[in-house]
């Protein structure tokens, strides 16, 4: 019996017609994301601290909070902010390479779920392996709980990309449907 996928416009196509369009962009996506997370990680710690003060100082500028604020709890508000850019740049890069490595491994799986926790696991294990190189780049240290975070993200992004294109390239009909 062929199988045929609904798509978004309400076509039927073949199941390899259709994965074979759909997963190479996913893929580039997500080797694109690995690429440039390794770039972000192989900055010199001085490279990687002007870049997030750069960002910090925006944000500074676009919430009003800051100008009432002064002493210590300026800096304290500054600090804050500093480590919600830098952590929350971890989580929302693993964010998106948690969906793009979803969509990638469940274009070639003959079913949709496995390919979270396959999904979920590369990532990790790349989470892993970055942090381990940031130990030989000058400046940078190694941090368990920034591959936690990492992970956090992956999760969340691979959870969430499923839930969204579940319903448009998963789910799979026969000729009877």
């Amino acid at each position: 019996m062929r199988k045929y996928i609904k798509t978004p416009a309400g076509e039927k196509r073949p199941v390899k017609q259709l994965r074979s369009r759909v997963s190479i962009i996913p893929m580039i996506l997500m080797f694109f994301m690995m690429a440039f997370i390794f770039l972000m990680s192989s900055m010199p710690a001085s490279e990687s601290s002007f870049l997030s003060d750069f960002i910090v100082r925006v944000l500074r500028r676009l919430i009003p909070v800051f100008d009432q604020l002064s002493g210590d709890a300026y800096e304290g508000a500054l600090m804050f902010l500093t480590w919600l850019v830098r952590k929350g740049a971890h989580f929302f890069e693993y964010f998106l390479l948690g969906g793009f490595a979803l969509l990638t491994f469940s274009s070639f799986m003959r079913w949709a779920w496995p390919s979270l926790p396959v999904a979920v696991a590369v990532c990790f294990g790349f989470a892993t392996s970055d942090e381990i190189h940031q130990y030989f780049v000058p400046g940078r240290v190694t941090m368990k709980g920034d591959i936690l975070i990492d992970a956090s993200g992956a999760i969340l992004g691979a959870i969430l990309f499923f839930l969204i294109a579940r319903p448009r390239v998963f789910l799979v009909m026969d000729d009877a449907g």
